[in-house]
């Protein structure tokens, strides 16, 4: 494991601050199994709305006898008593790197607390050793598993879509997620729910209504997938970042209602490239299109961090499995231009040979540059995000 140590660069953001993000904005009690740290480290660290919004969370504060002891029931007592309380939407249990470590069955607390109470729950093996993409989706997944109505209780929209994928974690809480929204908007579609920043509780339970989901991070491709297979809803991936991926995303859309045939938005990546992209794949690879379109701009290899999409680009992306892949690649010497999170920039050595464009990423650099995150979508996609002069 040594190959994954981080000396520069800060742990990125963990499976369980994935989860509570995915499930912030939907009226549950969201427990995490631990000794207050994992708490702090979401509440501080991970999610930018912490301050400004109200969400249900809680901290078990597991202690050492009850570890030893493994004394489940002092635990159950107390989320027990704060659901019948607090009256949320859902119960979700999280671990830690402790419950890991002793086996606590979270999903068995779940079923315990849910018979008890009545509310309906989740638990999710959680560890604090997977990334914040694995967590997303395992959070909409069970999520779906739980409150989405059976195929044969569908009743179809047709021309609604869902936004899957959209959290602070990639698309930081300025207004990018309702410029994304009105986007599709104006451009003819109604939506019926995103996960996971605006919709309510209830619009997200009838997401099965839908007749195409958007994915616009690799956290909503397990989901769509799901969907597709359990629903028959075909899926469209990418984000409307700029108005020439806007407008061909919105195309792609209404050919996907029609003929139910994923599609993606994306460019051939160039063998030559001297410009290098890291971020979150479906993301660099719509800024890519953009850079393309309106810059003319086609020498561009993406390079992503929390592991690529697979099978869904003609062309994988590099991907960059920990800090020591990073700086091997940022100082390889291949590229001229380097997009990145503002903290990779002291990854490299010769930091004059190299042009290096800031896109902050929330996942990476946590607060240190949350309030520093770029409009991306349509028309408030700035220019001079990218400058090649």
């Amino acid at each position: 494991m040594m190959h994954k140590l981080s000396i520069q660069l800060p742990p990125f953001a963990p499976d369980y601050s994935g989860v509570c993000s995915a499930l912030f904005a939907l009226g549950g009690l969201l427990v995490i199994h631990d000794a207050s740290g994992c708490t702090g480290n979401y509440t501080g660290y991970d999610e930018p709305r912490w301050y400004d919004s109200r969400s249900l969370l809680y901290c078990s504060g597991l202690r050492e006898m009850d570890a030893i002891l493994g004394n489940d029931e002092k635990f159950i007592q107390k989320i027990e008593n704060a659901a019948n309380n607090l009256k949320p939407n859902f119960l979700c249990f999280l671990g830690s790197p402790v419950p890991m470590v002793i086996g606590t069955d979270l999903e068995g607390i779940a079923a315990e607390l849910e018979e008890r109470t009545g509310i309906p729950s989740i638990g999710l093996a959680t560890t604090g050793l997977h990334y914040y993409d694995k967590g997303i989706s395992d959070a909409y997944i069970a999520f779906a598993k739980k409150f989405f109505p059976s195929p044969q209780e569908v009743s179809p929209s047709g021309d609604s879509i869902n936004i899957l994928g959209l959290t602070p974690l990639d698309f930081s809480n300025n207004s990018n997620a309702v410029d994304l929204i009105g986007e599709l908007e104006k451009r003819g579609f109604t939506i019926q729910a995103d996960f996971s920043m605006i919709s309510d509780f209830h619009k997200v339970c009838q997401a099965p209504s839908a007749g195409v989901n958007l994915v616009v991070s690799k956290s909503g491709l397990g989901l769509a997938e799901y969907m597709k297979k359990r629903y028959q809803i075909p899926y469209v991936t990418g984000v409307p970042a700029g108005e020439p991926a806007a407008d061909r995303l919105a195309a792609m859309l209404k050919e996907t209602m029609e003929d139910k045939q994923e599609r993606v938005l994306e460019t051939a990546a160039n063998e030559t490239s001297q410009i290098l992209m890291i971020g979150e794949e479906v993301l660099i690879r719509s800024l890519a299109f953009h850079l393309q379109e309106e810059m003319g701009i086609r020498d561009i290899q993406p390079a992503v961090l929390f592991g690529g999409t697979q099978g869904v680009y003609r062309q994988a992306s590099l991907s960059l499995n920990s800090e020591s892949d990073i700086r091997k690649l940022v100082n390889s010497g291949s590229y001229h231009t380097i997009i990145a999170d503002p903290l990779i920039r002291q990854l490299i050595r010769e930091k004059e040979n190299v042009r290096f464009i800031e896109l902050p990423h929330v996942a990476v650099s946590s607060k240190v540059c949350w309030d520093h995150a770029p409009q991306l979508m349509g028309k408030r996609l700035s220019g001079s995000l990218f400058s090649f002069q």
